[in-house]
């Protein structure tokens, strides 16, 4: 039996990396899988940093040896057999997703366009062609057995990101999480062209995760960032247990004790990014609430630092109550003085910072009586289906508008002053936090953007798959789009006489996702309204992930951020 993670594997494996000079950027994060015949494995290696410039390598065990490597711009690889691995990735503006066929016996690499190809389960291996109706099922271990069923169905989709699990008879797969359908959970009759059945219904809150534990569905829920847990069973579908969850905490795995089922054993990842595992009396719990509480103590009791951590909702300028997660020293008094350091993304139905682990920085700006918040406003998923779409295209401006209101809420709250507020985010949270501070600069002291989507009349010739963010920020050619853009682009924002924040602009020379040009632009244009109150840190051999690259170059763009990020809240380690 091989151990992907041995430490003698992973240094063969560094030191063939580090021997090459296309790898001599790169620190290797195992991420691989055996081939069938558990002779090679294959792993993602990054090039200079960046997450998107990647390259599949096939290193070769009982030789240890690298035998091949691909460039390849997707992480999901799965091998079809030993000789042949299959990669779906975003191809180009114009085509979007293609399956990438690499061969290992000398034949050159082909593409299908449009076509993807992924693992259902442990068993089956599914195709689907963009605008086809139907996926085509191979069995893996039988490849006699195939099975076509229909892609499509009440505004539900099977996919491999809808998938849960199968057994002997059925496919279980939740509704698109944007559809009518949302939170519902289907099965499929492993026949051909079955209609899929609804079993759970749908709800307002959001399906997390899902998994099939015997005769059980666990399934992870949340709505507005306060997370349950409930557990249904499959055949009545009678609900046997249901439980809020710690804020503190992401639920990482659930299990019976068994047999008697009189217990569960939780797995969780705290905000220290500790692993802890906890008993649950099933038979005679706790009250929900006391419950929760019980299991957030327990979860950050053995930590470092005694920490309160809170849910809180702060009013927005429409009335919705945008959730955030607040964490500071245990019995920290708030005197309207504490610097704050927050981190937003809002987009692309994505998860935000509700319950991100804290970084050992993160935990140092805690530790000397900062306070962490993070924000789940509009345009992630936070808030479900509705609280997205009242958060895209000429309504983007909401998400911007979410995080001006949290920031005053801070205020009002006795946390902080606006001017000890530091506003963090990244990629599209780059772009948020960047228009929050153009359009409001009296509500910030200091705005991070990392990496931004800023030129919003741009972006979809700029950046490689910029057609695509479409759904998210409007068509320029659409009359409405275009004045919604003009007047939340941080590039287009017009000067403001009332409040000048700084800016700490940070960007990576190697990004290929979003060009680093929006980050020149978004400097230039502060030069122009506010001289001298903006700095541009473009870190080169950086990509997407210019300060959390687990590179050499990534820890020290990290390390020049985090200086500033200290010294302008006064804050003395």
């Amino acid at each position: 039996m091989i151990n992907l993670y041995s430490r003698t594997l992973k240094t063969n494996l560094n030191r063939l990396l580090l021997s090459d000079r296309l790898f001599s950027q790169t620190q290797l994060t195992l991420r691989g899988s055996l081939s069938p015949d558990k002779t090679k494995l294959s792993f993602i290696a990054s090039l200079n940093g960046s997450i998107d410039n990647t390259f599949l390598v096939i290193y070769d065990i009982l030789g240890q040896k690298i035998l091949k490597q691909f460039e390849i711009n997707g992480a999901s690889v799965i091998w079809r057999d030993s000789q042949t691995l299959i990669a779906a990735s975003p191809y180009s503006n114009s085509v979007g997703w293609a399956t990438e066929i690499f061969y290992l016996d000398g034949q050159a690499p082909q593409v299908y366009l449009r076509t993807v190809v992924e693992d259902y389960g442990s068993s089956w291996l599914g195709t689907s062609v963009d605008g086809d109706e139907n996926i085509e099922f191979v069995h893996r271990k039988d490849s006699g057995k195939i099975l076509t069923l229909k892609k499509f169905h009440d505004g539900t989709t099977l996919t491999k990101e809808n998938f849960i699990d199968e057994d002997d008879q059925y496919f279980y797969f939740k509704a698109d999480e944007l559809g009518s359908s949302a939170g519902a959970i289907f099965r499929l009759k492993l026949e051909p062209l079955s209609v899929p059945e609804k079993i759970i219904p749908e709800n307002t809150w959001v399906l997390e995760n899902a998994w099939l534990n015997g005769e059980d569905f666990f399934l992870v829920t949340s709505f507005k960032g306060q997370s349950a847990l409930r557990i249904v069973h499959k055949s009545n579908l009678t609900q046997l247990f249901q439980m809020s969850l710690p804020t503190c905490c992401a639920l990482i795995g659930a299990d019976w004790e068994m047999p008697a089922k009189e217990s569960l054993k939780l797995t969780f990842k705290n905000i220290l990014s500790d692993t802890k595992e906890l008993l649950v009396n099933t038979k005679e719990p706790l009250p929900s609430d006391q419950l929760q509480n019980q299991l957030q103590e327990e979860l950050i009791a053995n930590s470092t630092l005694a920490l309160d951590v809170e849910l809180k909702l702060i009013e927005s300028f429409d009335g919705y109550m945008v959730p955030i997660t607040m964490i500071k020293k245990r019995n920290l008094p708030l005197d309207g003085q504490r610097p704050v350091y927050m981190e937003t993304y809002g987009g692309f139905n994505s998860s935000g910072y509700l319950q991100m682990p804290l970084s050992k920085i993160k935990l140092e700006f805690v530790k000397n009586g900062g306070v962490y918040v993070g924000t789940g406003v509009r345009g992630g998923n936070e808030g479900g289906a509705s609280g997205y779409f009242s958060a895209i295209k000429d309504r983007k401006l909401t998400s911007i508008k979410d995080l001006i209101a949290v920031a005053q809420g801070l205020v009002k709250l006795g946390v902080t002053q606006s001017e000890k507020i530091v506003s963090f985010g990244a990629s599209n949270g780059g772009f948020v936090v960047a228009s929050a501070g153009r359009l409001s600069p009296e509500s910030f002291g200091l705005v991070i953007p990392m990496n931004g989507v800023h030129d919003q009349l741009g972006f979809s010739k700029m950046d490689r798959w910029g057609l695509s963010w479409s759904a998210d920020y409007g068509d320029t050619q659409n009359s409405l789009d275009f004045r919604a853009i003009m007047n939340r682009s941080p590039l287009e924002i017009p000067q403001k006489t009332q409040g000048s924040c700084q800016f700490l602009i940070v960007s990576g020379e190697n990004d290929t996702r979003v060009n680093k040009i929006h980050s020149y632009k978004l400097k230039a244009i502060m030069d122009e309204y506010y001289p001298g109150r903006a700095l541009l840190l473009s870190a080169d051999h950086s990509g997407h992930g210019a300060m959390t690259d687990k590179t050499q170059k990534g820890v020290e763009t990290a390390s020049q951020v985090w200086s500033y990020i200290f010294k302008f809240s006064k804050i003395t380690l």
